[in-house]
């Protein structure tokens, strides 16, 4: 830039002020509070707190932020936005793919699906169920005036239908190659809530909830399936990996997978007639790597992974994670250890408490 002929050179200059010494920050668990929090039949008021797979995922990545947020209750989360974000995207996909899906939750048998059901759902109720879902989770139309408001989408809201429609195609491709390939499969059931009191994992016992997005029985296989629409890891070597499951410093560490092996786990416990449950990450941007798949690289021949009580990558896991219980009942809160490699602070909402410096803030 010139002005007068003169070349200007514009430097800007951030300054980020760190103490001499990373601040660390425990908190004590004071006589074991959680555990009789996740171990009682009732609180006075007669509510019954249960821990889930969300909640013990964010205790592995931080003690600290987990203690913020589910024990003193701070919010994690952005606040409502009037504009399409991650979170309202995939909410949008997964409340229309229970649409097709749905199954009567008083129904001990399942809904049995064809070709024919799901083509009849894509021509007939597709697009509608996508203009509803939009008006929920971005518009935030009420519950109560959902049904009865004809008024059209327009602006962005409009834009992102013919998006949200390829990708719930991809879901549903998908689906009619696996009828294809083994006939007609059924769906047990659709975003159902299970509350197990006193879940036993391992040595450790505590109230456990759950809520899969779709468990279906293909070919005599029960799966239960979780819809990803992020970039969520899908490959895991059984032998190799699982304690990374557990490794809060990892960027990319399976989340997902750890949340499905304990519905599984979880699952086989209420059903003792089932004996092996196939966990399935459905990513819906890219469905070719759907599953569990074992191995390191992604190809289409990789077996997928089917839990098994008698595994011993399943009592690994059972074991690893009775040890994570445990640490949440009986340690006190801290922070995570620093891993300068690592960008998980980057994402914490919490890191104006802690005064982490990150890699770089992406939000």
């Amino acid at each position: 830039e010139k002005v007068y002929g003169i070349k200007l050179e514009h430097v800007e200059v951030a300054i980020k002020p760190s103490t001499s010494n990373p601040i660390e920050i425990t908190v004590p668990n004071r006589e074991g509070m959680l555990r009789e929090l996740y171990t009682r039949s009732a609180a006075p008021d007669g509510s019954v707190k249960y821990l889930s797979a969300s909640v013990i995922n964010k205790y592995i990545a931080c003690p600290l932020a987990f203690y913020l947020h589910v024990v003193q209750g701070l919010n994690d989360d952005n606040e409502a936005s009037d504009f399409m974000d991650s979170g309202s995207f995939g909410n949008i996909i997964h409340d229309t793919l229970n649409d097709c899906y749905r199954v009567d939750d008083k129904s001990d048998k399942g809904r049995v699906f064809t070709r024919e059901n799901i083509d009849f759902f894509r021509k007939r109720h597709l697009e509608a169920a996508i203009v509803r879902n939009i008006k929920k989770h971005l518009l935030h139309v009420p519950a109560d005036k959902l049904d009865s408001d004809t008024s059209p989408l327009r602006g962005e809201a409009l834009m992102i239908v013919d998006t949200i429609k390829s990708y719930v195609n991809f879901v549903l491709d998908y689906d009619l190659d696996l009828i294809d390939k083994y006939g007609p499969f059924t769906v047990l059931e659709c975003e159902k809530r299970h509350d197990i009191p006193l879940l036993q994992v391992g040595d450790e016992k505590f109230n456990f909830t759950y809520k899969p997005d779709r468990v279906d029985c293909v070919n005599g296989v029960v799966r239960i399936v979780d819809y990803k629409t992020g970039g969520d890891v899908t490959c895991f070597k059984p032998d190799e990996e699982l304690g990374e499951l557990f490794n809060g410093n990892m960027d990319k560490r399976r989340k997902a997978i750890l949340q499905l092996f304990l519905y599984c786990y979880a699952y086989m416990i209420e059903h003792d007639d089932v004996e092996q449950v196939m966990p399935c990450i459905y990513k819906v941007s890219s469905m070719e790597d759907s599953g569990v798949l074992e191995g390191g690289e992604k190809t289409a021949d990789k077996p997928q992974y089917v839990f098994k009580m008698s595994d011993a990558t399943a009592r690994a896991f059972i074991s690893r994670m009775a040890e994570t219980i445990k640490g949440m009942f009986d340690n006190d809160f801290v922070q995570a250890p620093l891993d300068t490699k690592s960008n998980c602070c980057n994402y914490c909402r919490f890191i104006d408490i802690c005064r982490r410096m990150p890699q770089e803030k992406k939000w």
